[in-house]
C-alpha cells in the first residue's frame, strides 16, 4: 500500500524539514510546492530569493494608469505580476492574483486578525503537526468582498462591500448554485503563491445536509444559516518556513490599480499597533460547579441511546452518533477562546470564523474531504486513546488501540462508508484506500486514522465531493442515512455549525475542509459547546454520557480562562 499523498492540516506542512511521519493527510492547505499557469510561450514565475531583496515595505516600482494624459503611478510595495502579464492573464479568468512580500518578523496571525477584521467579518486559519510544529502557513483574512448565504431558497450575496464577477443571487438547488457561483469566481494558479490565497471560506452546518444531498437533520430554527461563506479576495499569508508575509489581492481586468491599493491597504493595516493585549497564563482550576446549560436532562441522553441500540439490535443501523449541548454566557465573545485553544489543545485544524452573527473558534483535528487538482482525499479518524506520560506509554496505548477488535471494527466501517461516498464521484476504479489504520499522535489522545483517495469524474466540481461525503460518518454513525434520520427523530434541536464543517473552496479550485468537533460556537452573548459519542450494541448509556461530559471539559480551560463565565449563568 503506498503512502498517504499529504499530511493532514490546514496550509501546508511544518517548518521542521526531514521530520518523521507527520500527522496524516489532514491540515490546512498543506501543498509547498509552487504551481505554474502556463501562458503563451513561457510560465509566469518569479525571481529567485537571491534576486530579490525583501526589504519591510518591499521595493517601488513604476504602476502606469492607462487613462490618457495619466501621469505614471508609484506603489511603495513590489506588486507582483507586473501589469502586462496581469492583462494577459484577465483576459481569460475573471480573477487574477496580485501580491507583495513583507518581512513577518514583528507580525503574528493572532495579532493581525483584528487589525484585518476589527469587529467585522474574518476568518484565521493555523496549523500544529503531531501537536509539536507549526504548520508552514497561516492565513488571515478581514473586509471580504461579501458575505453568501445558502439556504432552501438558494444562494443570496450579502453585505456586498465591493462588485464581484458573479451573480447576486441565484435560485433553486443549493448545490448547483454554489458551483455557480465559485465559477464564476475562478483565478488562475501562479508561481510563487501557495494554493491557499482566497475564495469561498466560511461554514456549513450540519443542516446543510439537507440542501446538499437531501439527508434529514433535526426540527427547529438554527442560529444562523445553513450555509455562510465569505469571498475572500484579500488575505494575508504567514510563511513561516521563509519568515514572509505575502499579502494577496484578488481583482478582474482592469483593476490592477485597485489591486495594488488594497496591498497597500493590507500594509497600511499591518502597520498599525492593534493587536490584543497579552492573556494571563496558569494558575487556573476548574471550579466543581461550572454554571452550564445542557439541551437536555442526562436522562434523555441516555433514552436517546438505548433508544438508539434498540436500532442496532433491529438492524437498522450499525452504529449511532447522539450529541448534546452546554451552553454558557459568552460577554467576550470567541476570539479569547480562540487564542486559549491554540495553546491548550493545538490541533492540525484550529480557525477563528465571524460571520453572520456567529463566532467559531475551533481545535479539528479530523478533515472532512480535500480535493488538490482532481484528487479527492478524505481520512476517517475513528479508535481513541489518551496520550502517554512517556514514550512507553505511548507505545503501549498504541498497540492496545490497535489490538482491540470493536475499535478496528468501527473503523472499517467508516473506511467502507468514506469508500462509498467517494465512489458517487470519482472516476470507476479510481477509489482506494492509500493508508490504512495506522496511529497518529495528538496534543492529548491518539486516534485510528486511515487514506482514502479518488479521481474527481470528469464534469464534477470539487463541491460536489464536498456535498457527497457531508457530513461526515463519524459524526452520524452508520448507515449514514438511517442514522441521521434517528438523530433528527431524538435530539431535540438543531445542530447547527457542530458536526458540519468549516474550511474553503480556493479561486483556483483547491478544497479543503474539516469537521467542526472541539468547537465553541458564540451567538447572541451564548457560547456553546457540543459533543457526541459512538452507539454500538454494547455501549452503555452511563459512559457514553461520560464521554460527551469528557469531551466537553476539554474545552473548558479555554473557555474558563477566556473569562466567559464570570458572573455565573445567565
Amino acid at each position: 500500500m503506498k503512502a498517504a499523498r499529504s499530511s493532514s492540516r490546514w496550509l501546508a506542512t511544518s517548518a521542521s524539514a526531514g521530520s518523521s511521519r507527520s500527522v496524516g493527510a489532514n491540515s490546512w492547505v498543506q501543498r509547498i510546492g509552487p504551481q505554474g499557469y502556463r501562458a503563451g510561450a513561457g510560465t509566469v514565475r518569479p525571481r529567485t530569493s537571491r534576486d530579490r531583496p525583501v526589504r519591510p515595505l518591499g521595493t517601488a516600482v513604476p504602476s502606469f494608469d492607462r487613462r490618457p494624459g495619466a501621469r505614471p503611478r508609484r506603489s511603495r510595495l513590489r506588486v507582483r505580476p507586473d501589469r502586462p502579464t496581469f492583462e494577459a492573464l484577465a483576459a481569460s479568468w475573471p480573477l487574477v492574483p496580485v501580491w507583495t512580500e513583507l518581512l513577518a518578523d514583528v507580525s503574528t496571525p493572532v495579532g493581525t486578525f483584528p487589525a484585518l477584521a476589527g469587529d467585522g467579518p474574518g476568518i484565521l486559519l493555523e496549523s500544529v503537526e503531531r501537536s509539536e510544529r507549526w504548520g508552514r502557513y497561516s492565513f488571515v483574512a478581514g473586509d471580504p468582498a461579501a458575505v453568501v448565504v445558502v439556504d432552501e431558497d438558494g444562494l443570496a450575496v450579502r453585505e456586498l462591500a465591493r462588485p464581484l464577477p458573479a451573480p447576486e443571487a441565484i435560485p433553486g438547488d443549493a448545490r448547483a448554485a454554489l458551483r455557480r457561483f465559485a465559477e464564476a469566481l475562478a483565478a488562475p494558479r501562479l508561481d510563487g503563491l501557495p494554493s491557499l490565497t482566497g475564495g469561498l471560506m466560511g461554514y456549513l452546518s450540519y443542516e446543510a445536509a439537507r440542501l446538499l444531498d437531501g439527508h434529514p437533520a433535526p426540527a427547529g430554527e438554527p442560529p444562523a444559516p445553513p450555509i455562510g461563506l465569505l469571498v475572500v479576495d484579500r488575505a494575508v499569508v504567514f510563511d513561516h518556513w521563509r519568515q514572509r508575509l505575502l499579502l494577496v489581492a484578488h481583482v478582474p481586468a482592469g483593476a490592477y490599480d485597485e489591486g495594488m491599493r488594497a496591498l497597500e491597504d493590507l500594509a497600511a493595516r499591518l502597520a498599525r499597533p492593534t493587536g490584543p493585549a497579552p492573556e494571563p497564563l496558569g494558575g487556573l482550576e476548574l471550579p466543581a460547579e461550572v454554571p452550564a446549560e445542557p439541551n437536555m436532562p442526562d436522562e434523555r441522553f441516555r433514552e436517546i441511546v438505548r433508544t438508539m441500540q434498540e436500532h442496532i439490535a433491529a438492524g437498522d443501523i450499525y452504529q449511532g452518533v447522539p450529541s448534546r449541548r452546554v451552553s454558557f454566557p459568552a460577554p467576550r465573545g470567541a476570539f479569547p477562546i480562540y487564542r486559549r485553544l491554540r495553546v491548550t489543545n493545538p490541533a492540525p485544524y484550529m480557525f477563528f470564523v465571524r460571520m453572520l452573527g456567529l463566532e467559531l473558534a475551533g481545535s479539528s483535528p479530523e478533515p472532512l474531504v480535500r480535493v488538490e487538482g482532481r484528487t479527492v482525499t478524505t481520512r476517517p479518524i475513528a479508535g481513541t486513546r489518551p496520550r502517554g506520560t512517556t514514550e512507553l506509554r505511548d507505545r503501549l496505548y498504541e498497540h492496545e488501540l490497535l489490538a482491540d477488535p470493536k475499535e478496528r471494527a468501527e473503523h472499517a466501517m467508516l473506511v467502507d462508508l468514506a469508500r462509498n461516498d467517494l465512489g458517487r464521484v470519482c472516476a470507476p476504479g479510481t477509489v482506494r484506500p492509500t493508508e490504512l489504520m495506522v496511529v497518529e499522535r495528538f496534543s492529548k489522545v491518539m486516534h485510528i486514522v486511515s487514506t482514502v483517495e479518488g479521481e474527481l469524474a470528469e464534469g464534477l466540481h470539487p463541491l460536489d465531493a464536498l456535498a457527497v461525503t457531508f457530513p461526515a460518518g463519524t459524526v452520524t454513525g452508520a448507515p449514514k442515512r438511517r442514522a441521521m434520520e434517528l438523530i433528527a427523530e431524538l435530539e431535540p434541536t438543531p445542530r447547527g455549525p457542530y458536526a458540519g464543517a468549516v474550511g474553503y473552496c480556493t479561486f483556483q479550485g483547491d478544497l479543503d475542509f474539516c469537521i467542526t468537533i472541539r468547537t465553541v460556537v458564540v451567538a447572541d452573548g451564548r457560547a456553546h459547546v457540543q459533543t457526541g459519542a459512538g452507539v454500538v450494541a454494547d455501549s452503555d448509556p452511563e459512559a457514553e454520557l461520560a464521554e460527551t461530559r469528557s469531551k466537553a471539559e476539554a474545552l473548558l480551560p479555554a473557555v474558563l480562562g477566556a473569562g466567559l463565565l464570570e458572573g455565573g449563568a445567565a
